[in-house]
């Protein structure tokens, strides 16, 4: 409405820098938001496309700015398989969410749902409500529809039933969560429309009917007091409430009421500041509630478990890689990963704990996993864990000498890979055991038999190199050893180097994640690299000796940075015309 070029296209880069989720968000809802808000104004929808146009344009320019960053991320994401099996997870929520989703509007939903809560769906998907923004706003809201406007009544009328709608619909929330999880997180939106419209309202005070806020007041008062006892009846707990169980979300629903009426009273009165003085206190002592106790009451989500957890293994930073690199002095020039439990040492918090460490693991999860590795994934099933497309625990003894596992740490023996060929270096490292893998396999080998990725077995891949059809001539007529590897390694960054002797060309297999950001130079020339083995690398190295380099630029940064560029330059020729113009 003001014109406000310039601030829109930085803060559309902000959001997109520091949020790729609720940019997604907001950019899908803004399209909403921008019909109801031009209709409004303009009492009709003429012209819009062509505004609207010029409103894209500068939205590009201002996600332009970001290039540099997102369009590799975006680049990297969109191979994995995590966007694919989102689709997987669309599907009618239950019942009890959609109660929760009434209750949430009226009553912070975090006072709630990690106490007594009856309409837990043991989900945080579908658990966690953000539509509470004051009992004054929930109190005011319903009376847009007295407005003497009548296209801004309409206009408000529609845009609520879209946006009902679109909470009904699982596939909505999966789409406005980036398509991930059907999170109602989208719904903060929501609340930022509930406050401009209620504070309209309340910009009219001396107008509101009071007959109607009564009607409002009975309302809610009714629905919050039953809304409790007909999710007992409908999910077979209402015992439970008779007994008792639910008393705390009973008493937080009694308070709330009680607030609902003051309100009430300060409202059909005229007191305004009584009105701003109640809800800062509301708001005050249910944030400070919110903050100064833990969310999640379940033990692993205090913030002393989750210290304790990320301190199972050393105090200091970097303590457990000084004694792993202590503990035989040539660990200092090689590449190694370590074997940890999930369940004891982890305690079952986090497949991505090995980054608190600074730990070269065998787990992760999420859109951190290399997306060349869904190969490896569709070859060797068990490395998911809990049958997850994104969340991998790889266990399996073959993968394990093959990804350099060295050494593992355990409470006990029996927690050691199966079938592996482990010997105990010390049993007091903090109460723990730790092992050696004495089929240890050295990051970069030499292997000399090649053979088609069709013919895929996992107990050989530490003997041969599986390649796809494209480049399997190409390979396999290069006759080398399989018995060098690369010394004194040293790596930091984005860049790895280190030595190899060989007696004759060989292929020399990396067991990093093939990506197409590696640039690889053996002896400063630069060399091909094969995706082999279901997602890592390859290329070949010469007779004699043999130094190599090896340097990782994200896939799409230099399009990414051509794109900033042009989106830097873009913003700083409309700041020069808009100064022009004034």
């Amino acid at each position: 409405k003001h014109n406000k070029k310039i601030l829109f296209i930085i803060l559309t880069a902000i959001l997109l820098f520091i949020s790729y989720y609720f940019f997604f968000t907001i950019s899908l809802l803004t399209v909403i938001y921008f019909i109801y808000r031009y209709y409004v104004i303009n009492k009709s929808l003429k012209d819009i496309f062509k505004n609207a146009l010029i409103l894209i344009s500068y939205y590009f320019v201002g996600a332009s700015i970001t290039g540099v960053l997102i369009y590799p991320s975006f680049m990297y994401i969109t191979s994995s398989d995590r966007l694919k099996d989102s689709f997987s997870l669309i599907s009618m929520h239950p019942i009890k969410s959609y109660f929760n989703l009434v209750y949430g509007t009226f009553i912070p939903n975090y006072l709630y749902i990690y106490r007594q809560n009856i309409f837990e769906t043991g989900n945080h998907v579908t658990r966690e409500i953000c539509l509470y923004s004051s009992g004054l706003t929930a109190l005011l809201l319903p009376h847009f529809i007295k407005d003497k406007d009548e296209v801004y009544k309409k206009a408000t009328i529609i845009l609520y039933s879209v946006l009902f709608v679109m909470m009904l619909i699982p596939v909505f929330s999966f789409i406005l969560h980036g398509f991930s999880d059907p999170s109602f997180r989208w719904l903060m939106f929501v609340i930022f429309m509930n406050i401009i419209v209620s504070c309209k309202v309340l910009d009219n005070i001396e107008s509101i009917d009071d007959a109607f806020l009564k009607i409002t007041l009975a309302f809610i008062s009714v629905l919050l007091i039953t809304i409790i006892f007909v999710t007992g009846i409908l999910t077979n707990q209402l015992s439970d409430i008779l007994s008792g169980s639910f008393n705390i979300q009973l008493f937080i629903t009694f308070i709330f009421v009680i607030i609902y009426v003051i309100y009430y009273f300060l409202l059909i009165n005229k007191k305004i500041n009584l009105l701003l003085i109640l809800l800062t206190i509301e708001l005050g002592i249910s944030g400070f509630t919110i903050f100064y106790t833990s969310m999640d009451k379940s033990e692993d989500g205090s913030y002393e478990f989750i210290y304790k957890v990320t301190h199972v293994l050393q105090d200091e930073e970097e303590g457990l890689n000084n004694f792993l690199n202590n503990i035989e002095p040539i660990n200092c020039y090689e590449y190694y990963r370590v074997y940890i439990p999930h369940e004891s040492l982890y305690w079952s918090y986090s497949h991505n704990l090995s980054v608190m460490y600074n730990l070269n693991g065998v787990m992760t999860y999420d859109s951190s996993y290399s997306p060349s590795i869904n190969t490896l994934k569709d070859k060797v099933y068990e490395i998911r864990d809990f049958d997850s497309e994104w969340i991998f625990n790889i266990k399996n003894d073959y993968l394990l000498d093959f990804l350099n596992v060295k050494y593992a740490i355990v409470t006990n023996e029996n927690e050691l890979p199966k079938n592996g060929n482990y010997r105990l270096m010390t049993d007091n490292y903090r109460g723990f055991l730790v092992y050696r893998n004495d089929d240890y396999r050295p990051l970069g080998t030499t292997f000399n038999n090649v053979d088609y990725i069709e013919n895929f077995d996992v107990k050989r891949i530490n003997n041969i190199i599986y390649v796809n059809d494209d480049y399997y001539e190409e390979l396999a007529n290069i006759n080398g050893n399989n018995n060098s590897f690369i010394e004194n390694i040293v790596y930091k960054g984005n860049m790895l180097s280190g030595y190899v002797y060989s007696d004759t060309d060989s292929l020399m297999v990396v067991s990093l994640p093939y990506d197409q950001g590696w640039n690889i130079f053996v002896n400063g020339e630069k060399v091909k690299v094969y995706d082999v083995n279901g997602g890592f690398m390859s290329f070949k190295v010469f007779k004699g000796d043999n130094n190599i380099e090896m340097y990782f630029t994200p896939y799409g940064f230099k399009t990414g940075a051509i794109i900033s560029f042009i989106g830097v330059i873009l913003l700083l020729l409309i700041i020069v015309k808009e100064k022009k113009h004034k």
